[in-house]
């Protein structure tokens, strides 16, 4: 290893930028499981998987330093150029180890080799032991060979002075879970009992040895989602919700909305180790669809830039992964936006001897971000304005009309210059009310367009009613002669368009409010 030390000798000034690639040696046992929430009792599990992972042998590289040739990369802190060639991985994919790309040459600071476990002979990882009842078998596919070779040389003249080879082992397997196999996964996933792999000792590929390594690890109990196990809830649900619309619940991002959860049963976060992340996933994709996948992050995204990947890399990471509640930050999300909002418990627990339990369990909750009638009309209002002057029913710039009838036409309850105005037609109007004179004929469209709140909560709902004497209103609907009204959820207009016929003798217009609210 003596010449590896002059190897490093060009770069090593530049070690307090490198990035960590892996421990020296581990065996890992992850889990993850993503339940997503529906209703106020309804938990579903979406998706899980189970993995096994090994590692033997460490390096660390220079990021952004790669290069698709043994040369000096265009970046200034690379000026040593490339130092080590990386191979490509074993496995299907065909790629370059660790994600590298087609920039296999690096700036390598440091590297250990393997030094216990043979690379690249995956057909010799057995699984010895499982917990007792579980399922867990390894399927015939076996484990993945990840497994890597470096050349480091060195390259501060144009005479190669030498070249040194690195191996590093990587095993790995996995198994996924789709939303049907959650009894499956309970029988694979057995807590606080062992699972134990013999592993092809070092040099076997040379001297055959029937002496395996043989490595075990636990795996703890992590946050179930809310379901009934032997007769008893367990896991955790999101409590003190809104009324579900659709598969949603709706919050308006103006107003204060603190997200709570709980765990019903045993509670088996580690505080000490455990983390727990909180961001919202962009349903932009379907948003009136409460049950599509996405991993595109809406909140927090600190994205700079094309180059950087925006696709689940940033979340809040909570105080600890004891607490149970998350407020909501005011003024950052759009009305109109539907998301998903995506807890997850991480756990990485060093078992000592090499062994890591890992997991992530997430919870998802369908959201949509609307224009409610509370906190359309508090904005209007200083904060520290009393409930009499926020109620629905107070009339406080005195103009004749509520804060609930301002705010559902689209006019300021905290102005006496702004009042709801009458439907607009392109032929007529009325001070009272929109006609169409006897006998007129609808070869050409007609538009009556009265104004509405786009994005209202689903307590809020528009209609609009005819009549021909102004006693008897009908509401106008899809089997209504003369008349079709369109009413878009992300439109401020509420419209009536004609239908080819003639019209009867004088036709009447008004738009209806209700709220369904306490």
């Amino acid at each position: 290893m003596n010449s590896f030390k002059t190897l490093l000798s060009l770069s090593a000034i530049f070690a307090a930028g490198s990035q960590i690639a892996r421990a020296d040696t581990y065996f890992t046992m992850d889990t993850t499981q993503t339940f997503r929430q529906y209703s106020a009792k309804s938990v579903v599990f979406r998706d899980g998987s189970l993995s096994f992972e090994l590692y033997d042998g460490d390096f660390t590289y220079r990021a952004g330093c790669g290069s698709t040739a043994q040369t000096n990369p265009d970046t200034g802190i690379c000026v040593p150029g490339t130092n080590a060639y990386f191979n490509a991985v074993n496995g299907d994919d065909g790629q370059p180890v660790d994600g590298f790309g087609a920039n296999r040459f690096q700036v390598v600071d440091s590297i250990e080799e393997a030094l216990t476990v043979e690379p690249s002979m995956p057909q010799n990882v057995i699984l010895r032991a499982v917990p007792a009842s579980c399922t867990f078998r390894v399927s015939s596919e076996g484990f993945d060979d990840q497994s890597s070779v470096v050349i480091g040389t060195r390259v501060g003249s144009s005479t190669v002075t030498y070249l040194h080879q690195y191996n590093l082992t990587k095993y790995f397997y996995s198994k996924s879970y789709t939303a049907s196999d959650l009894s499956t996964f309970d029988s694979d996933v057995r807590f606080n009992s062992n699972y134990q792999f013999d592993f092809p000792r070092l040099g076997t590929a040379i001297t055959p040895s029937t002496s395996p390594i043989r490595l075990s690890v636990q795996h703890y109990k992590n946050v179930d989602g809310y379901r009934k196990v032997n007769n008893a809830y367990q896991g955790l649900l999101f409590t003190d919700l809104p009324s579900f619309v659709d598969g949603f619940i709706e919050v308006d991002p103006r107003a204060t909305f603190v997200l709570r959860w709980t765990i019903a049963g045993s509670n088996p976060v580690l505080p000490s180790s455990d983390e727990l992340h909180f961001s919202l996933l962009d349903l932009a994709a379907s948003p009136n669809d409460p049950t599509i996948d996405t991993s595109t992050v809406y909140f927090p995204n600190f994205a700079q830039g094309d180059d950087v990947d925006t696709t689940d890399s940033t979340y809040v990471i909570m105080d600890n992964a004891a607490i149970t509640a998350y407020s909501f930050p005011l003024g950052l999300f759009a009305v109109g936006k539907s998301v998903l909002a995506n807890l997850t418990y991480v756990r990485e627990l060093n078992l000592g001897t090499g062994a890591y339990d890992a997991g992530e369990r997430s919870f998802q909750l369908p959201i949509k971000f609307v224009n409610s009638a509370a906190g359309g009309i508090s904005v209007v209002f200083p904060q520290n304005s009393t409930d009499e002057t926020l109620a629905f029913d107070a009339d406080p710039d005195g103009d004749g009309y509520t804060n609930f009838e301002e705010w559902a036409q689209g006019s300021n309850p905290n102005s006496k210059s702004s009042v709801p105005s009458n439907g607009t037609i392109s032929q007529s109007t009325s001070s009272s009310a929109l006609s169409r004179a006897e006998g007129d004929t609808a070869s050409t469209e007609w538009q009556i367009s009265f104004n509405k709140v786009a994005y209202a909560d689903s307590k809020v709902s528009y209609a609009v009613e005819v009549s021909e004497n102004m006693k008897d209103w009908t509401e106008i609907t899809g089997s209504n002669e003369y008349w079709t009204v369109t009413n878009e959820l992300s439109s401020d207009k509420l419209i009536v368009t004609s239908k080819t016929g003639t019209a009867p003798a004088g036709s009447f217009f008004r738009m209806k409010i209700s709220y369904a609210g306490e």
